[in-house]
């Protein structure tokens, strides 16, 4: 299976600034997992409900190996399971949204605590 990374990261790019909104899933408003599961269903690949599910798919990945469009896999709630996700722009920084009211997307850093971030899935 070919995926078109380039426009997953151009959709993510072009979602900058929109709005948070619980279970948000497109086009307009999203929450974490909605900005990549609109990003990927934008290239024709459906991605489960849940950060953790997501976080299973494809092949986990060395940081430096990433390419933008890969999903970033983050812990902010110091659970012990991944609960945030976001796409992969260029080393160190991702583009995702915070799940709160107020928030938008944007390119933020990728958290360097190994205990908040879970790694790369390509």
């Amino acid at each position: 299976l070919l995926i078109d990374y380039q426009s997953i990261f151009e959709c993510a790019q072009s979602k900058i600034e929109s709005k948070y909104a619980k279970n948000g899933r497109g086009p307009n408003t999203f929450d974490s997992i909605g900005l990549v599961i609109y990003c990927y269903q934008i290239v024709g690949i459906s991605l489960p409900n849940s950060a953790e599910l997501i976080c299973q798919m494809g092949s986990a990945i060395k940081t430096e190996d990433a390419i933008a469009g890969d999903i970033v896999c983050i812990d902010f709630e110091l659970a012990g399971k991944v609960n945030h996700v976001g796409i992969f722009a260029e080393i160190g920084k991702a583009i995702y949204i915070i799940n709160a009211i107020g928030q938008v997307v944007k390119l933020q850093e990728i958290p360097d605590d190994l205990d908040e971030f879970k790694g790369i899935r390509h």
